[in-house]
């Protein structure tokens, strides 16, 4: 899912900051896969608000981290 997701980057034409955050979330992935709290996943990968950390996770994810888990 990663490699397929930095060619999605150069497509995109990402800024550092943009690629950060999208870094960040797949760092998350395995993390809420395992049952790790949304708040506690959010700080284990450098997001210093839960809230903004599942803004973000929604913009590249297409669902709230609660919905990943689920699924």
């Amino acid at each position: 899912a990663l490699a397929r997701g930095l060619g999605d980057v150069y497509k995109r034409q990402m800024t550092i900051f943009e690629y950060l955050m999208f870094l960040r979330i797949q760092k998350s992935l395995p993390l809420l896969k395992e049952g790790e709290s949304v708040t506690k996943t959010a700080g284990m990968v450098g997001f210093t608000s839960p809230a903004y950390f599942g803004q973000i996770f929604k913009r590249y994810m297409k669902c709230t981290p609660k919905e990943y888990q689920k699924n």
